[in-house]
This record gives C-alpha cells, structure tokens and sequence, in this order.
C-alpha cells in the first residue's frame, strides 16, 4: 500500500506593519475624535499632536491621552513651547494626564502583533481600546 503525501499546512503571513503606517492610521483616529484644534478651536490645518515627544516618550506614542489634535499653528507654537493653552487643556480635560505622565518612565515593546492591534482599533475609532492594550503591555524600565 502506497502512502500519500499530506500536504504541507501554508504558514499564513502576518503582514508586517510599519511604525510610519500605524501613526498614520492612529492620527487620523485622533482627528475623528477631537474634530477641531484642542488649542484654538480651528477645524482647518489639523494634525496630531503628541503632548510627550515620541522622541523622549517613545512608549506612550500610541496613548490616546497623549496625543490631540492641533492646528498646525498651535502645533507649532507646542514644540516651540510658547502654546501654554495645550498644557492648560491637559491638565482640565485629561483625566489620566498624570498617569500619562508616569507612564513615560514606564515602557513597551511595540511588536508586529501590538502595532496590527493598535491599526485594528483605531481604524474601528476604538481608542479607549487602544488605550487599555497599551496600558495592560506597559512595563517598568
């Protein structure tokens, strides 16, 4: 009796997610939700703005509490540190502005299967999703 060969099972590819990509996605969630500048109110020129560098801060890139969005003269004005507006709506309107805070010294490794979820999420607008999986990933440095 002859054996059959068995097929060999296709490994599914897991598409590879960029950082560049994933910001870009995450941004335009943010712009949904605040549809205007935090700052001024303007709904022209609007842009992401992270309230903690992504440079310095790299860990909570991603956290919704970071980022808002600005029009691109308040979000100038921010990394020029002359926009104290930013820093006052921070501390009125964001509740975990203090937790975003310490979260800064905490920190994330943003691999293939976190950065897809974060794309998931923020294309379904679920930041409060995004929110909780980067806060559950966080660990101490």
């Amino acid at each position: 009796m002859a054996l059959k060969a068995v097929p060999k099972k296709k490994k599914q590819k897991v598409k590879k997610v960029t950082v560049t990509k994933v910001q870009e996605i995450f941004n335009a969630a943010i712009k949904r939700r605040d549809n205007s500048c935090v700052t001024c109110g303007r709904i022209e020129y609007l842009q992401a703005s992270h309230f903690f560098g992504k440079g310095g801060s790299g860990s909570i890139r991603y956290h919704p509490q970071n980022v808002h969005t600005q029009c691109s003269k308040c979000h100038i004005e921010w990394h020029n540190n002359t926009c104290m507006p930013y820093l006052r709506y921070m501390e009125n309107n964001v509740p975990k502005f203090e937790l975003v805070e310490q979260m800064k010294k905490k920190t994330i490794k943003y691999n293939q299967e976190i950065l897809s979820k974060i794309v998931e999420l923020s294309k379904q607008d679920d930041l409060d999703g995004v929110e909780k999986l980067i806060e559950e990933r966080m660990i101490d440095k």
